[in-house]
């Protein structure tokens, strides 16, 4: 019986999470091309996707796509899930460990993530004269990689899972490298990496949610912070407490209430700031179900370092 033909389109960034950016109506998906500055409508099928993106010249054997087929078909129930319930608490541990897995290796099977050893190349040859990377020594070593991504879930396990939903009426965006990771105190460059202190990870899921993978140390000091907090503001007349440490514990009581239950209906400047996290990670597509990219192009115009692909700044 002759095998299966290796599929040619092959997805970067899978077509259920895709569908879940198009618009109701039409199942179309907006783009934004930050390259040419212009936007379009696309079919989910149609973006997010290379020719032979995991095969090499004159020999595709589709093991690497029927692998991440594979883990697809048992994320895309458990993402169903979750939007349904909006609870991580209604995950089972080993739909924990699925989606762990998934965004673990969606963070390695990007183009961005085959442009850092272009880049490690670039530098390596300017410092040292050794001979830059051939694209098929890219894509070697990116594959390779793929197996590293078992580390990434152990950190994504050990993080504090948060599900984020749309409140604002500003929709999620998505991009052609969607987990995105943002920490609140780097040092001195170094720090940035998923597992390190302070760490928040962001994978938008639909238009309206978004997981969170919040630090966990982080997580559990707001939360004691406010216990602490709110015990001190309790046993004081309540004239005696200045407006801004009332203010001030307002927010850090609901931010440890929402980490709390694990859900958070996000305000406009929150939803601001993962979209925005979104364009300046993005390689170069930006994908959404509202063809209204007013922000993006402000955003371009403001930083435009952010129309190129996101760079190594520490190395």
């Amino acid at each position: 019986m002759a095998s299966a033909p290796v599929p040619r389109n092959q997805h970067y960034v899978p077509k259920f999470l895709l569908k879940n950016f198009a618009d109701d109506g039409t199942k179309t998906l907006f783009v934004f091309d930050k390259q040419k500055g212009i936007h379009f409508p696309k079919a989910p099928k149609k973006v997010a996707a290379e020719d032979y993106f995991y095969e090499f010249p004159g020999e595709p054997t589709g093991d690497v796509e029927a692998e991440l087929s594979r883990v697809e078909s048992k994320t895309a129930p458990v993402i169903k899930k979750l939007i349904a319930t909006k609870a991580v608490s209604a995950l089972t541990t080993s739909e924990r460990q699925i989606l762990a897995e998934f965004v673990a290796l969606q963070i390695v099977r990007v183009p961005y993530s085959r442009s850092i050893f272009e880049q490690v190349g670039n530098i390596l040859n300017k410092k040292f004269g050794m001979p830059l990377p051939t694209p098929e020594e890219l894509k070697a070593r990116n594959i390779e990689n793929l197996s590293s991504s078992a580390d990434l879930t152990k950190v994504i396990l050990e993080k504090h899972w948060m599900v984020y939903e749309n409140y604002s009426g500003i929709k999620f965006y998505l991009s052609d490298n969607p987990v995105v990771c943002f920490n609140i105190n780097p040092s001195n460059g170094r720090g940035r990496g998923f597992g390190s202190e302070g760490a928040f990870i962001y994978c938008p899921i639909s238009s309206n949610y978004c997981l969170g993978f919040i630090c966990a140390k982080t997580a559990a000091w707001v939360i004691n912070r406010a216990a602490r907090a709110e015990f001190g503001i309790r046993h004081r007349p309540i004239h005696s407490i200045p407006v801004a440490i009332s203010e001030g514990f307002s927010q850090l009581a609901s931010f440890a209430s929402a980490l709390t239950r694990r859900f958070q209906r996000v305000p406009k400047e929150d939803q601001t700031h993962i979209n925005f996290l979104q364009v300046g990670n993005s390689s170069r597509y930006i994908f959404s179900s509202d063809e209204n990219f007013e922000f993006v192009r402000q955003s371009l115009k403001e930083e435009p370092k952010l129309i190129s692909p996101p760079m190594l700044s520490y190395l």
